[in-house]
């Protein structure tokens, strides 16, 4: 269900932009640093090939140090470090930066989990080592469906 979700063509722009995101900041030690101080050492989640709610949780992930992000690339460290780019690595960040400025991509970011984070926390439930008992599950489940028509429609 989640995987058919992530290919609906409104979302998974949103989840490639993303993981373009998260990959430009772990594949750069120096923004790695950065993004760790501005976060105080919390790590972003970075999606899983074979766990389609990892998408969900890095964007949930995202949404959490929005302002982290945003703070991250106005350090001095950020700029020293740019200018040392090569050009294809200056074009990443140049995306990078247009994202975390792009109010148009909080949005998407903020809608998504707010739809999907009821969900989540239904999977969650049921995959947990502490089964729940089935009116638990059935009262979750309502819940979440009650909050997504709430936020959608």
């Amino acid at each position: 269900m989640l995987k058919d979700i992530a290919n609906d063509p409104s979302i998974k722009p949103l989840i490639q932009k993303s993981q373009d995101l998260t990959c430009f900041i772990y594949n750069h030690s120096w923004a790695l640093s950065i993004m760790r101080t501005e976060t105080q050492n919390e790590e972003l989640v970075r999606p899983a090939i074979t766990r389609f709610a990892t998408n969900f949780l890095a964007l949930d992930s995202i949404l959490k140090h929005q302002a982290d992000l945003k703070r991250m690339k106005k350090t001095r460290g950020w700029a020293e470090n740019y200018t040392k780019l090569n050009r294809k690595n200056r074009e990443k960040a140049n995306i990078v930066i247009g994202l975390i400025k792009s109010q148009t991509y909080w949005r998407g970011v903020a809608g998504v989990t707010a739809i999907f984070g009821p969900l989540i926390k239904v999977l969650r439930m049921v995959d947990s080592d502490d089964k729940a008992e089935m009116g638990h599950l059935y009262e979750a489940i309502d819940r979440a469906k009650f909050m997504i028509k709430k936020e959608y429609w």
